[in-house]
Protein backbone atom coordinates (compact mmCIF):
# COMPACT_ATOMS: atom_id res chain seq x y z
CA UNK A 1 0.00 0.00 0.00
CA UNK A 2 1.85 2.90 1.00
CA UNK A 3 5.79 2.80 2.25
CA UNK A 4 5.97 5.73 3.91
CA UNK A 5 4.13 7.61 6.47
CA UNK A 6 4.26 10.64 4.19
CA UNK A 7 2.63 8.63 1.74
CA UNK A 8 -0.03 7.20 4.14
CA UNK A 9 -0.97 10.37 4.90
CA UNK A 10 -1.19 11.77 1.77
CA UNK A 11 -3.37 8.51 0.39
CA UNK A 12 -5.73 8.85 3.48
CA UNK A 13 -6.00 13.13 3.13
CA UNK A 14 -6.90 13.07 -0.71
CA UNK A 15 -8.85 9.63 -0.74
CA UNK A 16 -6.87 7.39 -2.68
CA UNK A 17 -6.63 4.90 0.04
CA UNK A 18 -6.98 1.49 -1.42
CA UNK A 19 -10.27 0.45 0.85
CA UNK A 20 -9.46 -3.29 0.53
CA UNK A 21 -5.98 -2.74 1.88
CA UNK A 22 -7.20 0.32 4.36
CA UNK A 23 -7.68 -2.30 7.48
CA UNK A 24 -7.67 -1.32 11.43
CA UNK A 25 -4.23 -1.49 11.68
CA UNK A 26 -3.76 0.94 8.63
CA UNK A 27 -6.61 3.70 10.92
CA UNK A 28 -4.18 3.01 13.87
CA UNK A 29 -0.96 3.87 12.14
CA UNK A 30 -2.44 7.17 10.46
CA UNK A 31 -3.26 8.13 14.47
CA UNK A 32 -0.16 7.24 15.40
CA UNK A 33 1.35 9.52 12.46
CA UNK A 34 -0.69 12.17 13.56
CA UNK A 35 0.36 11.72 17.20
CA UNK A 36 3.81 12.06 15.86
CA UNK A 37 3.36 15.12 13.78
CA UNK A 38 0.11 17.01 16.44
CA UNK A 39 -1.15 17.48 20.00
CA UNK A 40 -3.49 15.54 20.46
CA UNK A 41 -6.56 18.11 19.75
CA UNK A 42 -4.99 18.65 16.29
CA UNK A 43 -4.14 15.08 15.76
CA UNK A 44 -8.25 14.02 17.02
CA UNK A 45 -9.27 17.06 14.67
CA UNK A 46 -7.13 16.29 11.41
CA UNK A 47 -7.88 12.12 11.67
CA UNK A 48 -11.96 12.87 12.25
CA UNK A 49 -11.83 15.46 9.26
CA UNK A 50 -10.09 13.21 7.25
CA UNK A 51 -12.12 10.07 8.62
CA UNK A 52 -15.21 11.62 7.69
CA UNK A 53 -14.16 12.80 4.08
CA UNK A 54 -13.05 9.37 3.19
CA UNK A 55 -16.35 7.41 4.11
CA UNK A 56 -18.23 10.11 2.34
CA UNK A 57 -15.75 9.72 -0.28
CA UNK A 58 -16.64 5.85 -0.29
CA UNK A 59 -20.12 6.10 -0.14
CA UNK A 60 -20.19 4.50 3.25
CA UNK A 61 -20.68 7.53 5.94
CA UNK A 62 -22.60 5.37 8.07
CA UNK A 63 -19.46 3.66 9.13
CA UNK A 64 -17.83 6.75 10.87
CA UNK A 65 -18.30 6.02 14.57
CA UNK A 66 -17.28 9.22 16.41
CA UNK A 67 -16.62 7.63 20.16
CA UNK A 68 -14.31 4.40 18.38
CA UNK A 69 -12.43 6.88 16.59
CA UNK A 70 -12.01 8.94 18.95
CA UNK A 71 -11.60 6.64 21.75
CA UNK A 72 -8.53 4.85 19.15
CA UNK A 73 -6.84 8.03 19.55
CA UNK A 74 -7.18 8.81 22.71
CA UNK A 75 -5.82 5.51 24.03
CA UNK A 76 -2.95 5.38 21.47
CA UNK A 77 -1.68 9.05 22.63
CA UNK A 78 -1.91 7.14 26.19
CA UNK A 79 0.04 4.13 24.75
CA UNK A 80 2.49 6.50 23.26
CA UNK A 81 3.24 8.13 26.77
CA UNK A 82 3.06 11.34 25.99
CA UNK A 83 6.23 11.00 24.12
CA UNK A 84 7.13 11.26 20.53
CA UNK A 85 8.31 7.47 19.02
CA UNK A 86 9.21 7.49 15.31
CA UNK A 87 9.18 3.65 15.45
CA UNK A 88 5.79 2.17 13.89
CA UNK A 89 7.42 -1.45 14.56
CA UNK A 90 8.25 -0.78 18.00
CA UNK A 91 4.91 0.72 18.72
CA UNK A 92 3.14 -2.33 17.24
CA UNK A 93 5.47 -4.93 19.32
CA UNK A 94 4.17 -2.82 22.74
CA UNK A 95 0.62 -2.66 22.14
CA UNK A 96 -0.86 -5.47 20.11
CA UNK A 97 -4.35 -5.46 21.53
CA UNK A 98 -4.45 -1.81 19.69
CA UNK A 99 -4.19 -3.87 16.56
CA UNK A 100 -6.23 -6.54 16.80
CA UNK A 101 -9.98 -5.74 15.06
CA UNK A 102 -11.56 -8.94 16.87
CA UNK A 103 -11.92 -8.62 19.43
CA UNK A 104 -11.39 -4.92 19.63
CA UNK A 105 -9.68 -3.21 22.88
CA UNK A 106 -12.79 -1.03 23.45
CA UNK A 107 -14.90 -3.87 24.36
CA UNK A 108 -13.35 -3.71 27.99
CA UNK A 109 -14.33 0.06 28.23
CA UNK A 110 -17.74 0.37 26.65
CA UNK A 111 -20.99 -2.04 26.97
CA UNK A 112 -21.91 -3.16 23.64
CA UNK A 113 -25.46 -1.18 23.94
CA UNK A 114 -23.24 2.18 24.55
CA UNK A 115 -21.43 1.33 21.26
CA UNK A 116 -23.91 0.14 19.08
CA UNK A 117 -25.90 3.64 20.22
CA UNK A 118 -26.99 6.57 17.86
CA UNK A 119 -25.45 8.86 19.82
CA UNK A 120 -22.30 7.06 19.98
CA UNK A 121 -21.77 7.40 16.81
CA UNK A 122 -22.40 10.98 16.45
CA UNK A 123 -20.47 12.29 19.21
CA UNK A 124 -17.97 11.21 21.51
CA UNK A 125 -18.81 8.98 24.86
CA UNK A 126 -16.77 9.11 27.99
CA UNK A 127 -15.92 4.81 28.57
CA UNK A 128 -17.55 3.26 31.14
CA UNK A 129 -15.24 1.38 34.02
CA UNK A 130 -16.55 -2.40 34.59
CA UNK A 131 -18.03 -2.45 38.11
CA UNK A 132 -15.60 -4.79 39.47
CA UNK A 133 -12.58 -1.87 38.77
CA UNK A 134 -14.74 1.14 40.23
CA UNK A 135 -11.56 1.88 42.36
CA UNK A 136 -11.31 4.89 40.55
CA UNK A 137 -8.45 3.96 38.40
CA UNK A 138 -9.25 2.64 34.99
CA UNK A 139 -8.61 -0.70 33.19
CA UNK A 140 -5.04 -1.45 33.56
CA UNK A 141 -3.41 -0.95 30.32
CA UNK A 142 -0.01 -2.36 31.35
CA UNK A 143 1.65 -5.40 29.69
Amino acid sequence: MCETDDQLITAFENCSVDPEQFDHAMHVRVAWIYLNQFDLAQAIAKYTAGLRKLTAHLGVPEKYHETITWFYIILINERRGGGHSNDWNEFCESNPDLLCYRPPVFIHYYPEEVIDSALARQQFILPVIDQPSRSGSPPSTSK
